[in-house]
This record gives C-alpha cells, structure tokens and sequence, in this order.
C-alpha cells in the first residue's frame, strides 16, 4: 500500500530587500517540495541585494519560487528604460542601482521586466482564467543570456 502524497504548500514571502542571509536560510529551512511565492521587493535597501536577486532567480528557474514584481522591481525598470534627467535622479536614488552599478542592472533588465505581475499555481482558487499569464507561462521562464549575471545559486 503507497503512503498518500504529503501535499506541497505555498510560502508567501515579501520584502526581501536584498536580505539574502536570511531568504537563503529561510529556503534552506522549508520542505523542497513546497513552493516559495516572492512577492516583489526582493531589492533596494539590504546590503545584499544582487545576491538577494541570484538567490531569488536561482528559485525561479529550478521551479521552487515564483518571483512577483513589485514596485521596487517596477520602478527600477521604469528609471533604465527612460531618457534624461528625471531618470538619472531616480537611478541614483536607487539602492540597486548604487550596489549593482549601471552595467549589471541593465543585465537584469530583460528578467525585472518580465516578472509576472500575479500568481495563481496549482491548487489556488479559483482557476486561473487563461489570459493571466502564470508562473510556468513563457513570461517568467527562466533564460540566460550572455553576461547575464548567474551564480552557483541559480542551481538551488
């Protein structure tokens, strides 16, 4: 007789901010079979943030986290694809922008913009209506450029 499936669960975690010690040692502590849902602010403010980011897309693209956008990925994103002054006073307020330099967050641009806005997996109700892009659609899948920043954290 087979023992029935020990259900996976959904850990909704937020505001990382680039706090990667403690996102790393949380991953390490839940089950591997449950799911990490990241919702958004996984940079600016910590003192780890391109790590927090690794860390983060590591999750994403061994199929353990969905990583949401939040308003700090959203208004980095905003800043690097705008034109003159405004722009430059917004990067150079951004702590992100300040640890990473302008170079590497333009790396991470294509991968901040195209995280999904909303997470419906599995298991949630209701169903998710088919025009919501989620977390295995082609929006958030996980690819790697050349020079795109990725570390033996991607493996996680």
């Amino acid at each position: 007789m087979t023992p029935p499936a020990v259900p996976s669960r959904h850990w909704v975690i937020g505001d990382v901010h680039g706090c990667a010690d403690a996102l790393e040692r949380l991953a390490a502590l839940l089950p591997q079979r449950d799911r990490l849902v990241l919702c958004g602010d996984v940079i600016n403010r910590g003192p780890q943030i391109e790590r927090s980011m690794e860390l983060a897309w590591g999750l994403v693209c061994c199929g353990r986290a969905v990583w949401l956008q939040g308003n700090h990925e959203a208004s980095l994103v905003q800043a690097l694809k705008q034109q003159g002054p405004g722009a430059r006073e917004t990067l150079a307020a951004c702590e992100t922008y300040r640890q990473l330099g302008d170079h590497r967050c333009r790396l991470w641009l294509e991968r901040l913009e195209a995280l999904p806005l909303i997470y419906r997996g599995a298991g949630w109700w209701p169903p998710t209506p088919a025009s919501i892009p989620t977390a295995g659609s082609p929006r958030s899948r996980c690819g790697r450029r050349s020079g795109t920043p990725m570390t033996a954290a991607s493996a996680m």
